[in-house]
């Protein structure tokens, strides 16, 4: 079971790589998006604009990795098929309007990406994550050095003499 856990610990690493790969790879060829569908690179917000709103609405996607009748993996599979398929397409749009669908379903694909492998991983490490947040809430002790406090307080500058 061990082994499984971190196999599944590996391939949702792999998804947030992926997701990565997917988020930087339109910025370096927005001059040449924006020369294809025929406007300046100030033409292309609405699209871009659509891509964050796709990946808002996708990141609410959260609640459906805890369905039980549905494999996890199955919605992970699905979402990097959707941001993939989204990004792929980019070089075939030939207006700011397909591009800006293209762009949605793609940020749709990974804000259910994001969100669900979070969500997964959750569930996964169940016992170690609820460990560490009850050390957490036991609060940890820090301790402060606080020797030169009045020092700082009777000259205003933190490691003078004041007798200087």
């Amino acid at each position: 079971m061990r082994c499984y856990t971190w196999f599944l610990t590996i391939l949702y690493c792999c998804a947030f790589g992926v997701l990565g790969a997917l988020i930087a790879s339109l910025g370096p060829v927005l001059p040449e998006i924006a020369a294809q569908v025929g406007v300046g690179i100030r033409g292309t917000g609405p699209a871009w604009l659509a891509r964050s709103a796709g990946y808002l609405i996708g990141s609410f996607a959260g609640p459906l990795y805890d369905v039980a009748w549905v494999s996890p993996n199955i919605f992970t599979a699905a979402a990097v098929a959707v941001a993939g398929i989204g990004a792929s397409l980019v070089p075939v749009a030939l207006s700011v309007p397909v591009l800006g669908l293209l762009l949605f379903a793609g940020g749709a694909g990974m804000g259910v990406l994001d969100s669900g492998v979070n969500v997964s991983l959750l569930w996964l490490y169940a016992s170690e994550a609820a460990e560490a947040a009850r050390q957490g809430q036991d609060g940890i002790e820090i301790e402060v050095d606080r020797s030169n406090e009045s020092e700082s307080r009777s000259t205003g500058k933190l490691g003078e003499n004041p007798d200087r």
